[in-house]
């Protein structure tokens, strides 16, 4: 029974057709490959059927459910490892699985995954600490913390040496043997049982490797430029190479039989980001964002009271005469500031960007709040309008001398972090 469908897949990037009328189906119980070059769509293509990215037209069923319709349903169903997808270097392995399995109805147990996985010496090291092998072992772990029905692991063995490549594979026959169906975007053909191969966006063979490999020529020629200096005499040893020769930086392997199955043993490549690691889980951006919000603010409020007691300890400094609603405003203001703070970051292209944006966006804040100049001494309607922006200096200085703060005050930096963080939700992307 097929648990993936997929009928003729397009998808576009502008004038560049990444995937161009892609077929094919996945059984339960299989250990399905995608094959192919860099740049050839393999990526996007599991990225539609993970539900990430949307076709411009044809189908994806799996497990009966549409990725983009049934998104909340089949992230329980389907766990993924992605290209470009990493943690924060901090986090340790055990607080990386706890976090994910949070996200599910019924995760697996993380200290029983730890384990299987070989990662129980590893439960507390952070992950910058960790070896290739070992971060792929976690990777997988975070694909499974789900029990899905579903793994979806993309370039998993890239990078590792031979023998963490054999464990990795060893560990994924032992997935499939629990009763996890795996889609793996691979280099190497001896991974999956069945492939598709995929070249400049269409699948142009479908089968077993032993099935692709008896229906090449006999003579089969490979071209390719290695990632880094290597002896010809690692392909000239092989017994199914007749010739290697060299064409400027690209080396050229001539052979017989299932020369393509041996010499395709040797890859390479790609890096990892982190928001493409939460985008396969049901985390939803809203909750995110909440969070990361909810993390700031705590921080301010701890700052805040912290600098208060020092204040009136070292300087005999009075303490807010109407605390409840300096609470409100500090709450208010902040969030107003980091709600603002948040949308500039999901307007921005790149990380850099964001922050060029940012420190003339909060120059301007802080200006009218009265940080860099007393308010004062700025022209009446500045002053009124710095009352009524983040961080709520007005608002601030009432709560502090004994007055309630004014609700239209506190009512506008609300407005403000509401349309803010609303804005932000609506723009928010995963990469």
């Amino acid at each position: 029974m097929a648990v993936i469908e997929v009928t003729n897949l397009y998808k576009r990037y502008g004038e560049t057709v990444a995937v161009d009328d892609v077929s094919f189906s996945v059984a339960a119980g299989e250990i399905f490959g995608v094959l192919g070059p860099n740049g050839a769509g393999r990526t996007t293509t599991v990225e539609c059927v993970a539900g990430l990215r949307v076709p411009d037209r044809g189908g994806v069923s799996v497990l009966g459910l549409g990725p983009r319709r049934d998104a909340a349903r089949l992230r329980q169903l389907v766990g993924a490892q992605l290209e470009e997808s990493q943690l924060p270097d901090r986090l340790r392995v055990t607080e990386a699985l706890e976090l994910y399995a949070s996200f599910y109805r019924d995760p697996a147990d993380p200290a029983r995954l730890i384990d299987e996985l070989g990662l129980g010496a590893k439960r507390n090291t952070r992950y910058d600490k960790l070896s290739g092998g070992q971060k792929q072992r976690l990777s997988i772990a975070l694909a499974l913390v789900g029990n899905p029905k579903i793994a979806i692991l993309d370039e998993l063995t890239t990078g590792l040496d031979p023998q963490a490549r054999r464990d990795t594979w060893g560990l994924i026959e032992r997935v499939r043997d629990s009763g996890v169906t795996i889609v793996l975007v691979t280099d190497f053909m001896e991974e999956a049982e069945r492939l598709a191969v995929i070249d400049q966006g269409r699948v142009v063979a479908l089968d077993s490797p032993a099935g692709l490999v008896s229906a090449v020529a006999p003579e089969q020629r490979i071209r390719f430029r290695p990632s880094a200096p290597m002896d010809d005499r690692l392909l000239t040893e092989l017994p199914q190479v007749t010739a290697v020769t060299r064409s400027g930086a690209q080396v050229v392997v001539t052979g017989t039989d299932d020369m393509l199955h041996a010499v395709t043993s040797v890859a390479t490549y790609r890096e990892r980001g982190i928001l493409r690691r939460l985008a396969t889980t049901p985390a939803s951006p809203l909750a995110l964002l909440a969070a990361q919000l909810v993390l700031a603010l705590v921080g301010i409020l701890a700052s805040a009271v912290l600098l208060a007691v020092v204040a009136r300890l070292a300087f005999g400094t009075p303490l807010p005469q109407h605390p409840l609603g300096f609470a409100a405003a500090l709450i208010l203001g902040a969030a107003a500031l980091l709600a603002v703070g948040l949308l500039v970051a999901a307007v921005a292209p790149t990380a850099k960007a964001a922050q060029a944006l940012t420190v003339p966006v909060f120059m301007v804040i802080m200006f009218f709040g009265g940080v860099y100049l007393p308010r004062f001494l700025l022209p009446d309607f500045l002053a009124e309008i710095g009352a009524y922006t983040p961080p709520g200096v007005q608002a601030l200085l009432d709560a502090w001398t004994g007055t309630a703060p004014q609700p239209l005050h506190l009512g506008i930096m609300a407005v403000i972090a509401v349309a803010a963080g609303a804005g932000t939700a609506k723009l928010f992307r995963w990469e």
